[in-house]
């Protein structure tokens, strides 16, 4: 099976769990924490793949771009929008953190390239 197809296929997948996710957050079940979410709009924010960046990079990221383009756009009654972040990867991160809307941030596919986001952003999910 060509790398692109199965760059694409995993992309899909993790955009299904992050959807069925959201709306599994959204259910009535318990929680161990409450999570306040403001106005009825839920923000991911997605790296762009730099340029210099392996091609599988650029595959992930178009991957994650046409799954959330034949998404439903909405989980558990709240709207979904994708944010593009391109520039410095820990710039990428923070903006992310700073946005209340946010739920989810995905980083970077090259490996070892998530050390100047992986900080910021587990940083606040233990807050």
């Amino acid at each position: 099976m060509p790398r692109r197809v199965l760059a694409r296929g995993r992309a899909a997948c993790a955009w299904a769990l992050l959807v069925a996710g959201v709306a599994g957050c959204t259910s009535g079940g318990a929680a161990s924490s409450t999570v306040t979410v403001t106005g009825k709009t839920l923000t991911i924010y997605v790296s762009d793949a730099p340029t210099n960046q392996p091609t599988v990079a650029a595959d992930v990221f178009h991957a994650e771009q046409l799954a959330y383009q034949q998404s439903s756009k909405s989980a558990g009654g709240l709207s979904l929008q994708m944010k593009v972040v391109n520039g410095k990867i820990s710039d990428q991160a923070r903006t992310a953190i700073q946005d209340q809307s946010a739920i989810a941030y995905l980083g970077e596919v090259v490996p070892h390239s998530s050390y100047a986001s992986l900080g910021i952003t587990n940083a606040v999910a233990l807050l």
